[in-house]
């Protein structure tokens, strides 16, 4: 049985996907699978992963027949991983050489410690200078955040097994900001949270070329989510959460996250 097991959930990433891979296996920590769920891909992803498997016989790959959604993918390769630990990885994202390590050494360390995030050196595709997000790192820090900000890079999470036992799977239902419901959810359910200070992957930012039909969707399951778990607050915050983001697209508001420092 492996120790980690990395799930990706992959729909027409055949650009991409190969460099998440590689990323992944030239982990400095090597005890580990890799179930990527290819979630009804049309371009040449499925064909991809099959020349991948060739020379890395930890690949197993799952197919859906049509595309079902980030959340139902991200179940049913949950569903399938043989390990108590749980790995997020984004099929457009890179993990740092070290990141396997770390998270594993942290959560045998920290027995208490169901969902572990680390900062992230935001790649928005220009130039070789990215800076560095970080998240608040302690569990109390993590859950006083509003449920309009992040608690965790969602790619960068490593999961154990109980979690999902203690607060459910994604909720197939949201087809955006499907991690912030299930932490949220998770967090009600008692589980307990923690960040690394240490930016563990490249986290590849859509933010600059998303479309206002895509902001709307954002808008649309944050909505149902304050519905559903903040029902005092959600329709003043999410009033704010909209001025800001509009403001982000439009080049007039930079993140507080994304002005810290800056790496190679």
């Amino acid at each position: 049985m492996p120790q980690i097991s990395v799930v990706i959930a992959a729909h027409n990433a055949d650009k991409d996907i190969v460099h998440c891979l590689e990323s992944v296996s030239r982990q400095s920590f090597q005890d580990f699978e890799i179930i990527v769920v290819d979630d009804g891909s049309t371009d040449q992803t499925y064909a991809v992963l099959e020349a991948y498997r060739e020379r890395e016989p930890r690949l197993i790959i799952m197919r859906n027949d049509r595309n079902m959604g980030l959340a139902a993918s991200l179940n049913s390769g949950i569903a399938a991983a043989n390990s108590d630990l749980i790995l997020r990885a984004d099929a457009d994202d890179i993990n740092l050489p070290e990141r396997f390590a770390e998270q594993y050494r942290f959560m045998l360390e920290h027995p208490d410690v169901d969902v572990l995030g680390s900062a992230a050196f935001l790649d928005r595709g220009v130039g070789t200078e990215m800076p560095v997000a970080r998240l608040p790192l302690t569990h109390e820090e993590i859950v006083a955040q509003s449920f309009l900000k992040s608690m965790f890079f969602h790619p960068s999470v490593i999961i154990r097994r109980r979690f999902f036992d203690k607060a459910g799977f994604y909720d197939p239902k949201f087809l955006r900001a499907q991690d912030k419901e299930l932490w949220i959810r998770g967090a009600s359910a008692g589980c307990i949270y923690a960040n690394l200070p240490s930016p563990l992957i490249r986290y590849h930012m859509p933010d600059s070329r998303r479309t206002w039909k895509q902001i709307e969707r954002e808008l649309k399951f944050l909505f149902a989510i304050g519905r559903r778990h903040n029902p005092s607050a959600w329709k003043s915050l999410l009033v704010l959460h909209a001025v800001r983001v509009v403001a982000v697209k439009l080049g007039l508001y930079v993140p507080r996250s994304q002005r810290s420092s800056t790496a190679a």
